[in-house]
């Protein structure tokens, strides 16, 4: 029995040594394809207004490994906000671009593109919101001279009312002159109003260019966005057809995972939400793209996408 017990322990210590090998190994070579992931991405979208941070890679047994991939805009004040249009978003992935060549141990610096990128974009919102404080102080400057007309139509009408009152008992020469300062008064009175209609126009005018300006910005947003996910899509697509095959450690049975986190801002029930945009590919899939029985494209369309 205590040999028994002895040869057990034994056996468990053995499985113990190659699992920590197989871990080890598929450790290296998780980190290699995320030095693959992260310059691929970083080259295709070096000039994009939505900019690569990181990858980074972690693996949960019995499902499969996972890639997380950080963008940000090069300016930390901007939100993707889509009310909801992210998770609607029906990409088709574009004809699969050349896959990148790669020297010494792929290390990618994007440095020389941060600062142009954060500049361009950082230039732009200063535009964007020197354009809208100009607006705004044009229509606060609107609505003081209304104010301000609103304030002399009354002026009028209260004389107006006087010399009606005064009217009622005054002698026929006195009568003609009030005719004559009331009809004077009416005049002046109602060009102001023709003012002040004008004046609403040109409020109307401007809120109108606000919510142009406002469908603008949202449709650049969405137009960016859906041009980032078809060049992220068809990037991490060619680059696991292409080297997918170096995750030999991965079972078959598993999944390869790519998250973007907190990559959007949609309205929700409960306010507005970050969401994250997910991707999900078989592990037999990408082998068959690797060994050609599947193109970058096919892959895409068996992987599973959502937001969460």
């Amino acid at each position: 029995m205590k040999k028994r017990l002895l040869s057990l322990a034994a056996c468990l210590c053995m499985a113990t040594a190659v699992s920590a090998t197989d871990m080890a190994k598929l450790n290296k070579d998780s980190q290699i394809m995320r030095n693959i992931l992260e310059t691929s991405l970083k080259q295709e979208n070096r000039r994009g207004a939505i900019r690569i941070r990181s990858v980074s890679t972690s693996y949960l047994q019995g499902q499969g490994m996972v890639f997380e991939v950080r963008v940000n805009s090069g300016n930390t004040h901007f939100d993707f906000n889509f009310d909801g249009l992210i998770s609607d978003l029906s990409v088709s992935a574009p004809p699969a671009p050349e896959p990148p060549e790669f020297e010494g141990n792929f290390v990618f610096s994007d440095s020389e593109f941060v600062g142009d990128i954060q500049m361009l974009t950082e230039s732009a919102l200063e535009l964007a919101r020197e354009a809208l404080e100009d607006t705004r102080g044009r229509r606060r400057e609107l609505r003081q001279e209304e104010r301000e007309i609103e304030w002399e139509v009354r002026q009028y009408e209260r004389e107006i009312r006087d010399i009606e009152f005064e009217l009622r008992h005054a002698e026929q020469e006195r009568k003609t002159e009030l005719n004559q300062r009331k009809a004077e008064l009416q005049r002046d009175k109602d060009k102001l109003q023709e003012k002040r209609k004008d004046i609403e126009a040109i409020e109307e005018k401007l809120r109108e260019e606000e919510r142009s300006a406002a469908d603008k910005r949202k449709q650049d947003q969405a137009k960016k966005v859906k041009q980032f996910l078809a060049n992220f899509e068809a990037t991490i697509a060619e680059t696991l057809c292409d080297y997918g095959g170096g995750l030999r450690e991965l079972p078959d049975a598993e999944k390869i995972n790519f998250v973007l986190p907190d990559f959007s801002v949609v309205k929700t029930n409960r306010g507005n939400q970050r969401v994250d945009k997910i991707y999900i590919f078989d592990v037999e899939d990408v082998k068959s793209c690797v060994a050609e029985d599947l193109n970058a494209n096919k892959l895409l369309d068996k992987a599973l996408t959502y937001t969460f």
